[in-house]
């Protein structure tokens, strides 16, 4: 029986027609092969799908075909360097399509390796960032959440992890670009390119304007990650799973699933943790290194999604708005931050460093809390003073602005 469409409501279609559906099958429109649409929920004989409306307009009672096979990622080492779109077309700095592809073509949607095919995280990779590096170090392989309020410094962060990976020849980068403003996007681009870094990353760019490729943007990464992680190390970046969560409720409501919580669907957590769970540091390949970036309200994080994320990953770096007003940049909430690996993936001697500056912090820290300095009007004995002293030299020394790498 032939698929034909029933409505149109913006980029969601309702298909009628008897039809094995499946979950995340892929169409395409007969007579308009560059229109392509996904599954989002069926039933025997009707099913709603998202297509991408940015190739064109579906009429009422076009024909849908099937497209096997879509999911199944190509990549290309002539990637690195470019800026490509969810079809795997280069689209920056110019118009191509890549020759030669990795032999390795893993599914967008693949399932997450299990316990007894993943290794021990036990080595770091370094942010060039110091409230990072030395407080709360990142491994190979980790899931560590970037999170907080509109422009602290959220994508710098990660920006800065992957300009720090430019010389290493075993690690790989790919920044993840969802909803991200055109001028954004440039801009990031040219930071790439002056600090010699593009050359080792590529840009997976999903635009404001298509429901679609925000939506299924970082699962496509995430196969172009499986792909390279049996030659390379790969550090994965997505900037942001905020939009990317509010696509998946636009599409929820337009489709009539149940929703709780803040209006987003029962399945919001499934569509992050089936996306973060893939990586890790594996047997028989190597390690891919998780930063998704999430964007709160008022330093909330116990926002759904927020809330949803930091309960997957393996830890999380806050940002703070009011450290940034005051200066205090990179503007990370110390305190409030924490790795679950820990000083487990750190050499002995930076653990020692950090263990000796941590701990001296923290102290300083708790002083100033509890002294309220501003208030006192006698001396302090010596061994304050010298707390008070040395602290305030490491809240300097965390001080750091602009792009900074470790050499």
């Amino acid at each position: 029986m032939a698929l034909k469409v029933a409505s149109v409501l913006d980029y969601v279609v309702l298909v009628k027609g008897e039809y094995n559906w499946q979950e995340q099958q892929f169409f395409q429109v007969k007579d308009k092969p560059e229109i392509k649409a996904v599954v989002i929920q069926a039933s025997q004989d009707q099913a709603y799908l998202l297509f991408n409306n940015q190739k064109g307009k579906i009429q009422i009672n076009d024909e849908l075909i099937e497209l096997p096979n879509f999911d199944k990622v190509l990549t290309s080492m002539e990637y690195f360097g470019k800026i490509i779109d969810l079809s795997g077309n280069i689209i920056e700095p110019r118009a191509a399509r890549p020759t030669t592809f990795l032999q390795y073509r893993h599914s967008a949607f693949e399932t997450a390796a299990g316990v007894l095919r993943r290794e021990l995280l036990d080595r770091q990779i370094y942010t060039g960032i110091y409230a990072i590096d030395l407080f709360n170090p990142i491994g190979f392989g980790q899931r560590e959440l970037i999170v907080g309020d509109r422009q602290t410094g959220k994508t710098h962060i990660g920006i800065n992890t992957i300009i720090n990976q430019k010389d290493s020849r075993t690690t790989k980068c790919i920044y993840v670009s969802i909803g991200q403003k055109r001028q954004n996007l440039v801009s990031l681009y040219h930071d790439l390119v002056q600090n010699e870094a593009m050359a080792n990353t590529i840009v997976l760019h999903a635009p404001s304007t298509s429901p679609f490729d925000q939506y299924l943007a970082p699962y496509f990464a995430m196969a172009h990650a499986e792909n390279l992680s049996y030659n390379y190390d790969v550090l994965i970046v997505f900037d942001d799973l905020t939009k990317h969560a509010s696509v998946w409720r636009e599409v929820a409501l337009l489709t009539n699933q149940p929703i709780g919580k803040e209006a987003f669907p029962a399945d919001i957590f499934f569509a992050h943790s089936k996306l973060l769970e893939r990586s890790g540091k594996f047997i028989g390949r190597k390690s891919i290194t998780a930063l998704p970036i999430l964007q709160t309200v008022d330093n909330d994080i116990t926002a759904l999604v927020s809330s949803n994320v930091i309960s997957i990953t393996d830890g999380q770096i806050i940002t703070s708005s009011a450290l940034f007003a005051q200066g205090k940049i990179p503007a990370i909430n110390i305190r409030l931050s924490v790795s679950r690996t820990g000083s487990s993936v750190q050499a002995q001697n930076i653990r020692l460093i950090s263990k000796e500056i941590s701990s001296l912090y923290y102290n300083y820290q708790k002083q100033i809390k509890l002294a309220k300095l501003e208030k006192l009007d006698y001396d302090l004995n010596k061994e304050t003073s010298d707390l008070l002293f040395k602290g305030s030299q490491v809240e300097q020394f965390l001080i750091q602005k602009g792009i900074l790498i470790i050499l």
